[in-house]
């Protein structure tokens, strides 16, 4: 694989990673208030 496109595919999973974290703080926070929280796989809101 050429190294543009291992640069490519090490980026989308530092941002699929990034983005799991955030999720589980707001998820975290949103349940401290009291809301529920439903959850869904990436697939369905696509």
């Amino acid at each position: 694989m050429k190294e543009e496109g291992l640069k490519k595919r090490d980026f989308i999973s530092s941002q699929l990673n990034d983005t799991r974290y955030i999720y589980r703080l707001a998820q975290d926070y949103m349940c401290e208030l009291g809301c529920d929280v439903n959850i869904t796989k990436g697939f369905v809101v696509s």
